[in-house]
């Protein structure tokens, strides 16, 4: 990739990376700074579980408000408005710690906050890179967005938790540290391209949800990788961060590797950024063959394959959840019309995110009765076999084109 010809050079990217860039870094130390801030005030695993767990609902609100809002205000605006939201609640949050004033609630509002803004944000990032790259240079300018913020999002905890640590003034001083940095994103994004609205959908001035999925089901590709997306997140994904730390303590013997395990799967993430820029060929198989190595994953601890396997695997994992990511976002954003794609990735991270509380709660009352180590090989075997199936058999059209505009979008 020569440098010159790079998305590198275009300043209105470098700009987003920045602002982004630093968001990340804020938003991704905010889970281990509110787990240390519920336990420091005395609460228990009910309590954490209550404040960490409260983020379906908003999540589902965020991706179904997003596409209107969208039609209403620009990306930039709704970037700023969540750095605004997000400064004056950690500022607050912060001077609460300082008298020793933050109740359960705050924290759950705060829990509830971050999934709102990251539910409503995820459509608005997605359909704002092709209004500042060009259509050829969108892959390489996902690749390079998921690398730096895979790197901003390994940042996070590495400073929030050693601040966190030194008391009721680190935990403070951690709030304002966040507040700060969301300021500091503000500022960089006053300099970003405005992006677009989406509105003057052909006419069509109803609900975007509604607009989508009468799309949609022109597009068999994408319903392929959005229902799969939503079974591999009920059976692989809560079988991963439920099963796997209990199985690390009972099997192993090493729950301590379960945070190494998920540095490796960062490390995966940052190292699949790049290998997505290198990879050009951008097909809907790949999608689904992605989120297959993590399945693989839950499958090797269920039956207590070796330790530095499962941590290779790990990496591989990462790698693998991240060219998926930048091959779907590509996708998407060249073969869906402009006006449909914030409520498209809405619609993905509803029937992601959003069910993704299904497998937390069901999966553990099936171990329950059948075991943890059962159940995860169950259903990380099921969720394969479903993924082989799907890569096999994946439809010849992935997306749809109105006749006159481009061609239709195949495999």
């Amino acid at each position: 990739m020569k440098l010159r010809n790079s998305v590198l050079m275009d300043r209105n990217f470098r700009l987003f990376l920045v602002s982004r860039g630093v968001y990340t870094i804020a938003i991704s130390g905010l889970p281990a700074l509110l787990a240390v801030s519920v336990v420091s005030q005395g609460g228990g695993p009910g309590e954490l579980g209550v404040v960490l767990g409260i983020g379906a609902l908003p999540a589902i609100l965020g991706a179904i408000a997003s596409p209107a809002v969208l039609r209403r205000f620009d990306q930039r605006a709704l970037f700023q408005a969540s750095c605004v939201v997000w400064v004056g609640g950690c500022l607050t949050v912060g001077l609460l710690e300082l008298t020793r004033g933050v109740s359960y609630f705050v924290y759950v509002l705060v829990t509830f906050c971050l999934e709102l803004v990251a539910a409503m944000l995820y459509g608005a990032i997605g359909s704002y890179l092709p209004s500042i790259v060009p259509e050829g240079k969108l892959q390489e300018a996902n690749g390079v967005k998921s690398t730096v913020f895979g790197l901003a999002g390994v940042a996070g905890p590495l400073i929030a938790v050693p601040v966190t640590a030194s008391g009721d003034g680190g935990r403070s001083a951690a709030w304002f540290g966040v507040a700060a940095l969301m300021f500091l994103g503000m500022l960089c994004q006053t300099q970003l391209p405005s992006g677009r609205r989406a509105d003057g959908l052909s006419g069509e001035v109803g609900n975007p949800f509604s607009s989508s999925w009468g799309y949609l089901r022109r597009c068999p590709g994408m319903l392929v990788v959005i229902f799969y997306s939503a079974i591999w997140h009920v059976l692989g994904w809560s079988c991963y961060l439920v099963g796997i730390p209990v199985l690390l303590r009972q099997n192993y013997d090493s729950l301590w590797a379960w945070g190494v395990m998920q540095a490796f799967v960062s490390g995966g993430v940052v190292i699949g950024g790049l290998v997505a820029v290198m990879y050009k060929a951008s097909t809907g198989r790949v999608c689904i063959t992605s989120l297959l190595p993590l399945l693989l994953l839950v499958l090797m601890v269920a039956t207590s394959a070796p330790l530095w396997s499962v941590t290779l695997m790990s990496a591989v994992s990462g790698v693998g959840l991240s060219v998926g990511g930048v091959h779907w976002a590509t996708r998407v954003q060249r073969e869906v019309p402009e006006v449909l794609i914030p409520a498209v990735f809405s619609l993905e991270y509803v029937m992601s995110e959003g069910v993704g509380p299904v497998g937390y709660l069901g999966v553990p009352l099936v171990m329950s009765v059948f075991g943890v180590g059962m159940t995860m090989c169950a259903a990380s075997t099921l969720a394969l076999a479903l993924g082989v199936a799907a890569v096999l058999f994946f439809p010849r059209r992935f997306a749809y084109r109105e006749a006159g505009s481009q061609k239709e979008a195949r495999l």
